[in-house]
């Protein structure tokens, strides 16, 4: 959860992101930052995931990949949701929604 938008700092960063959204074609400077954080993200997921899965949390046949873009599609997807309506989506409820798409959806099907 520690992308996720459940402090301040880390709403303030989505706000942010999401306020150059539309940039990102026309404006190659902030292309670029899109896809390098976007990179940095999905490594980021797919460390944890090789963890997860060095530890026998995570199936061994979890593609690591691919459960990686999964988990960015279900933060990002949270994260657009908070920032749309903060008060909506406070931490806890983020997490667990998180967590139960994470259960439901990404090393059962990856």
């Amino acid at each position: 959860d520690l992308l996720l938008p459940t402090t301040e700092e880390r709403w303030r960063d989505w706000h942010t992101w999401f306020a150059f959204w539309g940039m990102a074609p026309a404006e190659p400077a902030v292309s670029k930052e899109w896809v390098e954080g976007t990179s940095e993200a999905n490594q980021i997921f797919v460390q944890l995931i090789l963890a997860e899965r060095k530890a026998g949390r995570v199936p061994m046949s979890t593609d690591a990949t691919e459960a990686a873009i999964r988990c960015q599609i279900i933060v990002n997807g949270i994260a657009s949701l908070v920032t749309q309506n903060q008060q909506a989506w406070p931490a806890k409820r983020q997490k667990a929604v998180l967590r139960d798409m994470l259960n439901q959806s990404i090393f059962r099907s990856a």
